[in-house]
């Protein structure tokens, strides 16, 4: 039997978080995504939209960043350590017909200012991706979204930097020279897939006899695909001897681009510029040496994570990262010479990667004072355990 469909409203919820390690964001974020669809004939969708993210903090991200977040950090890289409350959404809506897994070859491209969207909704399946928009003070973005594939919409830096000026000091065997380019902002992203305007009623999830309509629930996840680290370098007994930091680091070997439908990243490594910070007679308040002064250099940095990775996999069998991962911190010592401090943080990336806190730790005692600056360009002083030599192009 044939059902004629009048009036009939679909109510679509989407409830949209992030599962990420993070640190502590003030005020709380909520995200919370409501669809109501209105279902003349032909049918009409109506989107309305409203935040409630609820952002989970991980232990991980509690217990080990020691930097802190004051309102210098809050000036230089932003008002919170964690992720922002995305604002304008662009959403791509693909018609499927009948055919659920056809490649997509119907667009439909919208801006959403606010958290309203009204579309008329033909019958059969559609998918359906939102991102939220990018939004600079300075109107420039390094974020560039590639929509020629329309089965897969991808998003890369486009930043690069001008390589610098740089020479190496010593011998080394593992040198790391992939571009430098800008980090990516913030970037969230929801794809749903295979949702069915249907023309049979029982399709629908439940009926309301007072307003005469029928509602259809969903469920999606809105979660990031560029993550946050937060470098933090703890210097034990410095006494002055590390002076200052110009505000100069990379995290080296991140993938330089990814997929916004699967969040999976692509082979190619970059390096990626940070700025940093440095403060002096810091109380450590966790870990084993709690009470003690220490100086920490720190700061924030947007990356879309290691290469060739499902970083949103429920399971960790998706990373298949094989590039070694270096911090390169820009330093000044007390004697007016500069030099480089590169970090192994290998490991640590790895096992964070979603982002998370990269935590170093140097004991100055240990470390030669240069007599001689090292020049531009991350070339010089190698410190991790062993010593090495890299380069890091800026």
């Amino acid at each position: 039997m044939k059902h004629r469909l009048l009036n009939m409203i679909v109510c679509v919820l989407l409830v949209f978080s992030t599962g990420l390690p993070g640190c502590k964001v003030e005020p709380p974020l909520h995200l919370y995504r409501g669809i109501d669809i209105i279902f003349p004939n032909p049918p009409e969708v109506h989107m309305d939209i409203d935040i409630m993210w609820q952002y989970s903090f991980d232990i991980e991200w509690k217990m080990e960043w020691q930097y802190g977040w004051d309102l210098i950090d809050s000036i230089i890289f932003g008002p919170t350590v964690g992720y922002e409350e995305p604002e304008e959404f662009e959403l791509r809506r693909y018609y499927q017909a009948y055919a659920p897994q056809a490649k997509h070859t119907n667009v439909e491209a919208y801006h959403l200012e606010d958290t309203t969207f009204l579309a008329q909704y033909q019958f059969g399946y559609y998918d359906m991706l939102l991102w939220s928009s990018i939004i600079t003070q300075s109107g420039v973005q390094s974020i560039l979204i590639d929509e020629s594939d329309l089965d897969n919409v991808t998003a890369e830096t486009n930043m690069s930097m001008t390589r610098l000026p740089q020479r190496a000091a010593g011998q080394g065997q593992n040198r790391v020279s992939n571009p430098t380019y800008y980090e990516p902002e913030d970037l969230f992203a929801v794809y749903m897939q295979e949702i069915y305007i249907s023309k049979d009623t029982a399709d629908y999830d439940y009926y309301d006899p007072v307003r005469k309509v029928y509602y259809k629930q969903l469920e999606g996840t809105l979660q990031p695909i560029s993550y946050i680290y937060l470098p933090q370098l703890i210097l034990y007994n410095n006494r002055g001897r590390v002076a200052a930091v110009d505000g100069n680091a990379v995290l080296t070997g991140m993938a330089r681009r990814t997929s916004v439908n699967t969040a999976i990243t692509e082979g190619e490594a970059v390096n990626v510029y940070f700025n940093t910070r440095m403060k002096r007679n810091v109380t450590l308040e966790k870990g084993e040496r709690i009470g003690e002064v220490v100086d920490i250099i720190g700061g924030r940095l947007h990356t879309f994570g290691v290469c060739n990775t499902n970083p949103n996999a429920l399971t960790r069998a998706y990373i298949e990262d094989t590039e070694d991962h270096y911090i390169g911190l820009n330093v000044q010592f007390y004697n007016g010479k500069d030099s480089t401090l590169i970090f192994d943080v290998t490991d640590i990336v790895r096992k964070h990667y979603r982002g998370g806190v990269i935590t170093m730790e140097l004991d100055v005692d240990t470390l030669p004072i240069p007599y001689q600056s090292s020049g531009s360009g991350f070339d010089a002083e190698v410190v991790d355990y062993e010593e090495e030599t890299h380069i890091i192009d800026m």
